[in-house]
């Protein structure tokens, strides 16, 4: 786990504010992972943005069929689905990379992981390891989170730091 969910960056101009998700980089560093397969962590549908621009380069957006939990999956080297396919949990969907602002180099080959729960028609970003710490292993399964129905739990959560800057109460 290379960058934590939250506050970051108040030093650097341009830089994210609020990071909404974490970057993975399962190799130890560097671009000796570019390349690597990029799984999907549960069953939905695919949006696809195959256009390097914008800082989050190449991205795939899966949508849960209920509507009320994405994932998404930024900087990949490159994209093996299309735009609507039907994805299921260990799909590979792309390839790691460190593409973003028009160049496949912008940055060392990392995976930027989000998972976002739609309350009130708006997709507010969760703290993928829930506060509990620095290792993948932390990481939360949105699949069961969808089996289980424990999205619903979030819409009444009060505990600012594993939701997003826009609901802090």
């Amino acid at each position: 786990l290379d960058s934590r969910f939250g506050l970051r960056n108040p030093q650097i101009k341009k830089a994210s504010r609020f990071h909404k998700g974490i970057d993975l980089n399962y190799s130890c560093g560097g671009n000796n992972d570019l390349g690597s397969p990029i799984l999907a962590t549960h069953d939905g549908i695919a949006s696809i943005d195959n256009d390097p621009k914008g800082g989050e380069g190449r991205s795939v957006t899966i949508t849960a069929t209920n509507g009320k939990i994405r994932t998404r999956y930024f900087h990949l080297q490159s994209i093996n689905i299309s735009e609507g396919d039907i994805i299921s949990e260990s799909d590979e969907i792309g390839k790691m990379g460190g593409c973003g602002y028009g160049k496949d180099d912008t940055y060392t080959s990392h995976l930027h992981y989000e998972i976002q729960i739609n309350i009130n028609n708006e997709w507010v970003s969760i703290d993928p390891t829930m506060g509990e710490g620095d290792d993948v292993k932390d990481v939360i399964d949105p699949q069961k989170m969808i089996d289980s129905g424990c999205w619903e739990n979030f819409i009444n959560l009060k505990d600012a730091k594993i939701i997003s800057n826009k609901l802090e109460q």
